[in-house]
């Protein structure tokens, strides 16, 4: 598509440039040349469509799916997770293919997973979208797999802006967690998970505070370090 757009632009400007100097300049310009140039335009701008068509351009693709109706970014209640209790996620169009990512927050505010779908299925009759996908568990880097689902369900104004659903953990144990999803902006997505990675920060380099008093013998293990002063 970024290729395509200069090009075409640049043919009308050409064209319009060939229209102008003929008829203000030369004023040669007959009825012939004017089909001609009409029928060029037609043909460009046919071309341009099937283009766009058969390269799986994102724009395009965008425009047809039906899972543009819930594309965007989401927060996640999950019910009955002491360990996650929220998570954030977005849905979108990658490729041709649907996306389904996104983060665990653990209870304290760091980063508890994180995952990215494997495969997406979304049926357009029942506002039904099924996924698996591999979540890896930041505290210990284990690698599970996924599945599950969400209905999506419209506000009185008729915009999808909130679901239900539930996914499974397949660890050594299964684990099952319904989930509310609510619709939320990009700034607040990307807001939530600021925060979260400065949490993360902050951890780790208290982690490495208290590692480093450890080893010098001013803290006992087991003790709490004093606060990072602000």
């Amino acid at each position: 598509m970024e290729r395509v757009l200069p090009a075409a632009f640049g043919g009308i400007v050409g064209l319009l440039v060939t229209l102008i100097h003929d008829h203000l300049l030369t004023k040669t310009l007959s009825w012939p040349i004017s089909a001609s140039l009409f029928g060029a335009l037609s043909i460009g701008a046919i071309l341009l469509f099937v283009y766009e068509l058969i390269s799986n351009s994102a724009g395009f693709l965008r425009l047809t799916s039906p899972i543009s109706r819930v594309e965007g970014a989401w927060a996640i209640t999950i019910m009955k997770n002491g360990n996650r209790p929220e998570s954030v996620c977005k849905i979108y169009l990658s490729h041709g293919r649907y996306i389904y990512t996104g983060y665990g927050i653990s209870a304290d505010g760091l980063l508890g997973s994180e995952w990215t779908s494997r495969d997406v299925h979304y049926d357009k009759k029942i506002d039904e979208l099924s996924f698996t996908a591999d979540a890896t568990m930041v505290g210990t880097g284990k690698r599970i797999r996924n599945y599950g689902y969400i209905k999506f369900y419209k506000d009185a104004k008729g915009k999808y802006t909130y679901g239900y659903g539930y996914f499974v953990d397949m660890a050594d144990e299964l684990n099952h967690y319904h989930m509310k999803l609510t619709r939320i902006s990009d700034e607040q997505f990307d807001e939530k998970i600021n925060k979260v990675f400065n949490n993360v920060s902050s951890q780790i380099a208290l982690d490495k505070r208290v590692e480093y008093e450890q080893s010098t013998g001013r803290l006992v293990p087991g003790q709490d370090p004093q606060p990072l002063r602000q």
